[in-house]
C-alpha cells in the first residue's frame, strides 16, 4: 500500500508540474563534449522528475553546504584514465552508504556512438544517483535499476528513458528523507573523514559435513551481503562433522566482535525457526545457529545453492544481533523470505537497506 501511495503521489506531482526535492550534483573531470554531457543530464533529469526529484547540475568540486541542515551535494567524478582493475566490467559505481561520491568510467563508453552515447550516459548517471539517494546498492528486475542492461533495454533507451520500478520510487523518497535526517545530525558530513574498523570474526562449526564448495559459497555470500553494508567478515573453520580443526584461534575467549556459527541438521530446529537464530554469549561474543541438511534438499528457487542460502541466513542473523530481534523491513531483513527473495539471493541482490546498514555501523562501533 505504501508503494502504491508513493507512485500515485509521484504521478500527481508530475501532472501539477511540481519540481520536487532538489538535489545538487557536481560533475568533475573527464573529456566529455558539452553536447554529450548536456544530453545525459537532460535524460537523467527527466527520469528523476518521475520520482519527484529535481537535479541541479553544477561543475567542479562541491562546496560546503550553504546553510545549516542543507543536504551535502553529490560529487560525480570522471577519471580520465581509470585502471583496468577498477570495477572491471562496470561503467560506473557509487558509494551509497557514504552518500556522496559516484565515479563514472567514461572511457568504457567510447565504443558507443551516435544518439545512444548521451542517452546511455544519462541512464548511467540516473542509476548511480538512485543508489546514492536510496542509500543501498539495490537492483530491480526491470527498468533503469537493472543490474545489467541488455539489447532490448538499449533499444528502449533510444525511444524513451527506462523507468524506475514502483519499489525504487518509494526507496528514493524514503532515502531522501533519511538523508535529511542524517544531515541534521551531521552524520553524512562526517562520512568522508571517518574510517571506522567494521570487522567481525566468525568461527565456523560445521556439524552436517558441508562440502568444501558449499562452505566457500557460504563465506562468499555472507561476505558479499555484509560487505555491501560496509562490514568486513573473517571466517575461521573450527570444526567439520564434529571434528575440531585444531586452529588455535578457535580456543580463544570470545570478544565482542567474535561470533560462533553452528550449522545443524533441521531435525534440531525448534518450531518457528525457519532459518535459524542468534543469541548473545556470556563472554561478550555471540552464537548463531542455522539449519541445513545437504543430503535432503528443500524445494526452493531455481539456481539457489545451499551455500548462497546459508550465507544470506548468516548475514540475516548477524543483522539481528546488531539491530535487534524485530529489525525487519520491506527491503533488507524480512521476517519471512518469499520466492522473490530466493530469486534475489540466487543473483546476489538481497541486501540490507541503507538505514539498516548505518544502524549496524553504529552498533558495531560500540563493540570494542
Amino acid at each position: 500500500m505504501r508503494i502504491q501511495a508513493t507512485v500515485a503521489m509521484m504521478m500527481a506531482m508530475a501532472a501539477n508540474g511540481w519540481s520536487g526535492e532538489k538535489i545538487r550534483v557536481y560533475i568533475a573531470g573527464g573529456n566529455i563534449s558539452s553536447a554529450v554531457l548536456s544530453g545525459a543530464e537532460n535524460t537523467a533529469s527527466r527520469m528523476f522528475a518521475t520520482a519527484g526529484v529535481q537535479i541541479a547540475w553544477r561543475f567542479g568540486a562541491p562546496p560546503p553546504a550553504e546553510s545549516a541542515g542543507e543536504q551535502p551535494a553529490i560529487a560525480v567524478d570522471f577519471p580520465e584514465h581509470p585502471a583496468p582493475n577498477d570495477h572491471p566490467g562496470a561503467m560506473a559505481y557509487a558509494r551509497p552508504y557514504e552518500g556522496i561520491h559516484i565515479v563514472v568510467l567514461y572511457d568504457r563508453m567510447q565504443k558507443v556512438q551516435g544518439r545512444l552515447r548521451p542517452v546511455l550516459l544519462g541512464h548511467v548517471l540516473a542509476h548511480e544517483l538512485a543508489h546514492v539517494l536510496e542509500g543501498v546498492p539495490h537492483h530491480s528486475a526491470t527498468g533503469v535499476m537493472k543490474a545489467h542492461w541488455d539489447l532490448n533495454d538499449y533499444n528502449h533507451m533510444l525511444v524513451a528513458p527506462l523507468a524506475f520500478e514502483a519499489e525504487d520510487l518509494d526507496m528514493i523518497q524514503r532515502g531522501i528523507q533519511a538523508r535529511e535526517a542524517r544531515t541534521r545530525s551531521g552524520s553524512i558530513a562526517a562520512a568522508e573523514t571517518r574510517e571506522p574498523d567494521l570487522r567481525l570474526t566468525v568461527r565456523l562449526m560445521n556439524y552436517v559435513n558441508l562440502p568444501v564448495n558449499t562452505r566457500r559459497k557460504l563465506v562468499e555470500n555472507a561476505g558479499h551481503v555484509l560487505g555491501q553494508a560496509g562490514i568486513a567478515i573473517d571466517f575461521v573453520e573450527c570444526g567439520n562433522g564434529g571434528v575440531a580443526t585444531g586452529d588455535p584461534r578457535c580456543n580463544r575467549t570470545l570478544g565482542p566482535r567474535d561470533l560462533v556459527l553452528r550449522i545443524l541438521d533441521p531435525k534440531f530446529r525448534w518450531k518457528g525457526e525457519e532459518l535459524g537464530y542468534a543469541a548473545a554469549g556470556p563472554e561478550g561474543g555471540a552464537y548463531i545457529t542455522v539449519f541445513l541438511n545437504p543430503r535432503q534438499p528443500e524445494a526452493r528457487a531455481t539456481d539457489l545453492s545451499d551455500g548462497a542460502l546459508l550465507g544470506h541466513a548468516v548475514a540475516h542473523e548477524i543483522g539481528h544481533l546488531l539491530l535487534g530481534a524485530n529489525a525487519h523491513s520491506s527491503y533488507g531483513i524480512r521476517p519471512v523470505w518469499r520466492r522473490r527473495d530466493e530469486n534475489s539471493i540466487a543473483i546476489g541482490h538481497l541486501l540490507f537497506d541503507g538505514e539498516q546498514a548505518r544502524r549496524m555501523h553504529v552498533a558495531l562501533m560500540t563493540r570494542q
